[in-house]
């Protein structure tokens, strides 16, 4: 399937979203955790279990980006980041 200028094999995508969304709200239950520390762990295992499926196409992205461009993007996140 072709979206925009990715391709991405939707099957694999949804298989590991479903099981992520099956499997998380039991481990929230067993976990005795502050509520950030569950959210970090969360979005820590989704990327960690995405990242093969997007890597490449990501990858070429990103070296497209000028260096004038990556700079504004750093300080994007940066006060992004203390936004919040």
């Amino acid at each position: 399937m072709n979206v925009g200028r990715f391709s991405v094999a939707p099957v694999p995508v949804l298989v590991v979203g479903i099981a992520a969304i099956s499997f998380s709200s039991i481990f929230i239950k067993w976990s005795d955790a502050p509520a950030p520390v569950l959210g970090m762990y969360r979005l820590l295992f989704t990327v960690l279990l995405m990242a093969p499926f997007v890597w490449r196409p990501v990858l070429r992205e990103m070296r497209r980006i000028k260096a004038g461009d990556g700079f504004l993007l750093l300080w994007a996140g940066l006060f992004l980041g203390l936004h919040f």
